[in-house]
């Protein structure tokens, strides 16, 4: 796993209203609780413009983070994020307290590169994605932010299952081998009526 990303943060105030959290929305400020551990849950507020960006990536809840909140430094997790039902802005985010030498099992988002070399694209056909994260248990250091798929020799019909990914040797998926991630399509022109066929030779 790559370095940690350092996020700062700052504390909320005790007993803060609704009212405040507005506002401090609206100066530029996602609300955030910090859980986990064995130290108790911390509210606190992160810059918008940073952390905005940054949770649009696809892979920003297998990222590890260093938050920083004053002096001291915790590694975190993002658990789950929530935004707003129109607008989609990012409003509030749940971090997840972690120890690096400890298991978890933690979403980790696929990605497929080289669609344009596989043979089965070449032909007609494309991809049909049945699975976009796949969950992943390990010492946290270990896991990926990412898994990617190389699709360079991907034939039409082939089905790429959890089995034929390359997961580092510490990395165990939670889902069985046989669970397909995603497959090529074949082109549908063999499927569609050809000129000559019976069809016209009977009109």
């Amino acid at each position: 796993m790559s370095q940690d990303y350092v996020l700062q943060a700052h504390s909320r105030p005790e007993n803060c209203t609704k009212g405040y959290i507005k506002k401090k929305r609206l100066d530029g400020e996602v609300p955030a609780i910090v859980y986990g551990g064995s130290q108790k849950n911390e509210e606190v507020f992160l810059e918008k413009k940073i952390v905005e960006p940054l949770s649009r990536k696809h892979d920003f809840c297998s990222q590890v983070f260093s938050l920083q909140i004053g002096d001291t430094h915790q590694t975190v997790l993002a658990k789950s994020i929530q935004r707003h039902p129109v607008s989609s802005a990012l409003i509030h985010i749940d971090f997840m307290r972690i120890q690096k030498d400890t298991r978890i099992t933690v979403l980790v988002p696929v990605r497929f590169i080289n669609a344009e070399n596989a043979p089965g694209i070449k032909m007609g056909g494309f991809i049909n994605s049945i699975v976009s994260k796949v969950p992943l248990y390990a010492l946290c250091r270990d896991i990926p932010r990412e898994i990617v798929v190389d699709l360079s020799n991907a034939k039409g019909g082939q089905a790429i299952r959890i089995r034929d990914l390359s997961l580092p040797s510490q990395v165990v998926s939670r889902f069985p081998d046989n669970q397909i991630v995603a497959t090529v399509a074949s082109s549908r022109v063999s499927t569609d009526k050809q000129p000559g066929s019976q069809e016209e030779a009977a009109s």
